[in-house]
């Protein structure tokens, strides 16, 4: 089996740091991309996370 692409909103919240009912707030207001499975649940893109997170690491890097 490969690499996950797509993870529950509730894991994407805690990557990100957020709770939950903030990761769907932002995922209303396409703020946060997901795609809706054929049961009605949501998923964040794995990759997005990912680009993310990187963006975030080197925006850190550059400010020290």
């Amino acid at each position: 089996m490969g690499e996950q692409r797509f993870v529950r909103m509730s894991e994407a919240a805690r990557r990100l740091g957020l709770s939950r009912t903030r990761i769907y707030e932002l995922a209303q207001c396409q703020r946060v991309p997901f795609v809706r499975l054929a049961d009605q649940t949501m998923r964040v893109p794995v990759a997005w996370l990912d680009r993310l997170e990187d963006e975030a690491m080197r925006r850190l890097r550059e400010t020290q």
